[in-house]
């Protein structure tokens, strides 16, 4: 496969470190938050801001569109999660259910249910129509750091910063699988659009493969960065995917056979030159969109073709 990268924008619209990017209520519009305490949303049409969607007073980890109740959540680094309520641009709930930092939200939009994971090992599940706190588990003394979700198995998949995943029946919320899966935090996890395959990556730099249909066995390991790996995302028809490292650099791989294809860094591609944190593939011309350490955000077009 040759695969070819375009800067297409380099955007400084941030005071602080860029750490969550994620999709915005239309296809041509992303959302980015950070440690200016502020949710953008940007225009992929015109490549500028449009919006500030929320100020907040504390640091923002994380973001979650929720799109039939036209919410915005927000986790912050005190715990909170804000309930933004987008047509009023105004903040109708405050939920405090974590001692620490929230570092990931989760919409399950079948069970009707919100997940978020907690600096507090806590992993809580909240229903949207009153945001009751229905289930809060307590799972290690480290970070939860992400949630994925897959729908074909029913399951819950969470980043544990005592370096094992554990995964949850997303109906009734019970433990099924857990494990060791690396040799310090696992800081990401992502299941493969195949049904086959979840990913892994973590502060040991690997990015691990694990066999979902041989009770999630080690399917490959890779050691895909010089430094923690934070962010995995793939391509909209599945056939890439790519991982973000704290080693300032973006990594383009194969989905099929898990091969490496191309690094995206500062020195051939002028990239970012700190830490990568979070990773968006959007379907708008199959854009990714990365957001870093160093207040930016840079909008990527990877092309590709078979040869």
């Amino acid at each position: 496969m040759k695969v070819d990268v375009q800067k297409v924008a380099h955007l400084k619209g941030h005071d602080g470190a860029v750490y969550t990017i994620n999709n915005g209520k239309s296809n041509n519009h992303f959302l980015s938050a950070g440690s200016d305490r502020m949710v953008v949303e940007w225009s992929l049409d015109e490549l500028k801001p449009e919006h500030v969607l929320a100020r907040t007073p504390g640091v923002i980890y994380c973001t979650c569109l929720i799109d039939e109740y036209n919410l915005l959540l927000v986790g912050n680094d005190q715990g909170g999660i804000h309930v933004i309520d987008l047509e009023k641009r105004a903040e109708v709930r405050y939920l405090l259910g974590h001692s620490k930092g929230v570092f990931s939200l989760l919409w399950n939009a079948e069970q009707q249910h919100i997940i978020s994971c907690g600096g507090d090992g806590n992993v809580i599940c909240w229903d949207v129509q009153n945001f009751h706190s229905i289930k809060s588990m307590a799972l290690c003394d480290a970070k939860i750091r992400a949630v994925d979700y897959s729908k074909v198995h029913a399951s819950i998949a969470l980043a544990c910063g005592d370096n094992s995943i554990r995964i949850f029946d997303s109906n009734t919320l019970e433990l099924k699988h857990e494990w060791q899966a690396h040799a310090m935090s696992v800081n990401t996890v992502c299941f493969h659009p195949n049904g086959r395959w979840l990913l892994s990556g973590s502060r040991d730099a690997h990015l691990n493969v694990w066999d979902l249909e041989n009770d999630y066995k080690l399917h490959k390991q890779i050691p895909a960065h010089n430094y923690a790996i934070y962010s995995i995302a793939f391509h909209p028809d599945g056939k890439l995917f790519a991982t973000a490292s704290r080693d300032k650099t973006i990594k383009i791989w194969d989905s099929e056979n898990l091969e490496f294809l191309i690094r995206i860094d500062n020195e051939f591609h002028q990239g970012h030159v700190n830490s990568v944190n979070s990773l968006y593939w959007t379907n708008y011309n199959n854009y990714l969109i990365s957001g870093s350490d160093d207040r930016s955000i840079i909008v990527w077009k990877i092309e590709f073709n078979y040869e």
